[in-house]
């Protein structure tokens, strides 16, 4: 009877002792997160934002051209490592197949949520680029398809060729799309890219031609002297013209 009364004993102290063992990566009573959940959450937070990006829409330039900077946006995106990049063709044909229509370009909130929600991405990227004399402006933003909220609106006006703005300003667009300090050196090129093509003032030009001029004037004079006081016969050239050779004295 002793026991078996001390085995019952010893069965209750040692289920007792493992309910208060806890496993590591568990809640808590308090609902304070394990170990295993915080590394889980970390990773989750720190993953690349998946981003549809939509054919920009040209307003005083080709379509083909507004492609290539539409092409060359998802580029820049995919290299600031923020972004995880969803390609043209992949898009395409997710709205293809779910039979998604829109007359003209998709650039309203209902229309960019519900393209978002069949591509099954977080973010969309939208815009336009324009151009008017000799500026384009660079509009583009950045939507969550969430809440269908704009998170980023960037624009950029820059005057000169198409060319830099291919090369340069739609990388200081991605980097501001990504939350990124567009770097002093990038701000620097552009700005002496504008100032490239910025007309000289008359004055200016004025003055360059009156310079022009007198050097002309002034080295014609000088190798009219030089013949004059030369005594060195002209030398005929094989091509017909001739040559003169003279002296300074």
């Amino acid at each position: 009877m002793l026991t078996r009364l001390t085995l019952l004993l010893s069965l209750v102290l040692f289920s007792a002792e493992f309910s208060f063992d806890q496993p590591a990566g568990k809640k808590s009573k308090s609902g304070t997160p394990g170990k295993t959940e915080k590394l889980a959450s970390a990773d989750i937070s720190s993953r690349p934002i998946s981003v549809g990006v939509t054919n920009l829409g040209g307003k005083g330039i080709s379509e083909d051209v507004a492609s290539t900077l539409t092409d060359a946006l998802r580029a820049e995106l995919l290299e600031t490592g923020r972004f995880a990049i969803m390609e043209r063709e992949q898009m395409n044909e997710i709205l293809k197949e779910q039979g998604f229509q829109q007359s003209g370009a998709c650039s309203e909130e209902g229309c960019l949520v519900e393209m978002g929600q069949i591509l099954g991405v977080d973010h969309l990227v939208t815009g336009s680029v324009g151009l008017v004399g000799q500026t384009f402006s660079i509009n583009v933003r950045l939507v969550d398809m969430a809440t269908g909220k704009i998170l980023k609106n960037i624009k950029e006006y820059f005057k000169g060729k198409i060319d830099h703005v291919l090369t340069t300003v739609i990388k200081s667009v991605a980097l501001q799309l990504a939350g990124q300090e567009v770097p002093i050196e990038l701000k620097n090129k552009i700005t002496k890219l504008e100032e490239s093509n910025r007309p000289r003032s008359r004055s200016t030009k004025y003055l360059w031609t009156g310079l022009a001029g007198i050097t002309v004037g002034t080295a014609a004079g000088l190798v009219y002297l030089n013949i004059q006081n030369s005594e060195s016969p002209a030398i005929n050239s094989p091509t017909g013209g001739v040559l003169i050779e003279w002296a300074i004295e």
